[in-house]
């Protein structure tokens, strides 16, 4: 079976066929996708459920950052992400159970970086003498600044668009 073009756009199939197929329908080919708004990839066809899926989802990803930065956790609608995202509302479900899990896995990285930076800290070496020491505090101001620097949005989220989040769900 030949190799098949996938025509990409905001993350959702725009267009598939052969390098033949796609020339006699459009009249053009961009295999380095360099046409403006469009990403063609040359993939087998035996990879391209598995190829379209991981971008579809970090599309859905992206979309609902977006939105969930505008609007709040609360105010946010699947149907709006998806939306944003080039899909349908069904086809969100086929990758998160629901907008909890969605803005769960937006969080993870923020969530898994802080708790890593405070078990860094070994509790049975904690005085508090250790507070008073300029070296200590440097280092952890350097700490909170790389933190909040690497996931601004994120942190922004956490702190104040969570409203109506349950956050007992967090499986850390």
């Amino acid at each position: 079976m030949p190799d098949k073009i996938v025509v990409l756009e905001n993350g959702s199939v725009a267009e598939m066929g052969t390098s033949e197929e796609l020339k006699k329908k459009n009249g053009y080919i961009c295999p380095d996708g360099e046409q403006t708004g469009y990403k063609y990839e040359l993939i087998n066809s035996n990879d391209t459920m598995q190829f379209l899926k991981g971008d579809i989802q970090e599309g859905i990803l992206k979309a609902a950052e977006e939105v969930f930065l505008e609007k709040g956790y609360k105010d946010a609608s699947m149907r709006e992400i998806a939306s944003r995202a080039g899909v349908t509302v069904s086809n969100i479900y086929h990758y998160f159970t629901n907008k909890d899990e969605i803005f769960r896995t937006i969080l993870k990285p923020v969530l898994n970086d802080l708790y890593a930076m405070i078990y860094n800290h070994d509790a049975d070496q904690m005085t508090i003498d250790v507070f008073m020491d300029s070296d200590y505090q440097k280092m952890s101001v350097r700490e909170y600044i790389r933190l909040v620097s690497e996931h601004r949005d994120r942190l922004r989220l956490l702190l104040f668009q969570a409203q109506g989040f349950c956050f007992g769900e967090l499986p850390f």
